[in-house]
Order: structure tokens, then C-alpha cells, then sequence
């Protein structure tokens, strides 16, 4: 199953840098408009707050591409390294705070956006998202298979 979920993470992570692998493979320009349409159901894509690359942008908010890295990041850390698994749910609630926070503290301009910070809160964030999803995947398929 971690192979598995591995694959559609990564096939899903690949396509918020679409324009790099444009640079390299010209032919996916027709598919841009249709990733770049599917991302910004889950993305406001404010160019603002796109992550720069080369010449182009990352489909994606600086805080989404960080959510994906860190659940990237995690998938592939959990092909090796088995044993991580969710018990409490308080490191949940912690890197909600802090995604909650940075958002807040910017939404009232009591500071100013960092892409930065933007990325790392994200990146912690989804870290910690995949753990749980991973931990629930886990539990329903012990589930599935004992009945």
C-alpha cells in the first residue's frame, strides 16, 4: 500500500511544477492549461504568492507547495522507516496553530507575507497530515482485512 500511495502523491506533487517539466518535454504545454485548471480547485493561486522558477511559477501558493512538499517528503520517508505512526492528536493541533497563525498574522497585516514562512509552516503542516491520512489508510484497511 505505501508503494501505492507513494505513486499518487508523487504523479500529484509532480504537477505543481508542470512548467519545469515543460523545459524539458515542449509537448506538455497542452496539458498545461488543463493542470494548471485541476490545481486551482484546491489552490487560490494568487500570483503573489507563487513560487518562482527559472521563468515560470509553481501552480501553487507558496503554503500549498509547502503542504505537498511536506506530504511528499513523509510518503517517502514512510517507504523506509515503517514505524511512523499517529497516536496523539496534539502535533495535529500544533501545526494547524501555526498554518492558523501565520495566516491571521497576515490576513491583519501585523506582518508581511514571507513566502518563507509561508513554505515552512505548510511543509510542517502537511508532514504531519500525511501521518494521520497514512495512520487512518492503515487502520481501515486491519479493519477491512479482519472482517
Amino acid at each position: 500500500m505505501d508503494w501505492m500511495l507513494f505513486l499518487l502523491i508523487t504523479i500529484w506533487y509532480s504537477g505543481i511544477f508542470i512548467y519545469l517539466f515543460m523545459l524539458i518535454f515542449p509537448s506538455l504545454v497542452y496539458a498545461y492549461p488543463v493542470v494548471n485548471n485541476l490545481y486551482s480547485l484546491v489552490c487560490h493561486q494568487n500570483s503573489e504568492k507563487l513560487i518562482s522558477l527559472y521563468d515560470g511559477k509553481t501552480l501553487v501558493c507558496a503554503r500549498c507547495t509547502g503542504i505537498y512538499s511536506g506530504v511528499f517528503l513523509l510518503s517517502l520517508i514512510s517507504l523506509f522507516k515503517n514505524s511512523i505512526d499517529m497516536k496523539s492528536k496534539n502535533l495535529f493541533y500544533i501545526s494547524l496553530f501555526v498554518v492558523i497563525f501565520d495566516v491571521l498574522m497576515t490576513t491583519f497585516k501585523l506582518y508581511n507575507y514571507s513566502k518563507t514562512i509561508a513554505f515552512s509552516t505548510g511543509i510542517f503542516f502537511g508532514g504531519v497530515m500525511f501521518l494521520y491520512f497514512r495512520s487512518a489508510l492503515n487502520k481501515l484497511f486491519i479493519k477491512t482485512e479482519l472482517n
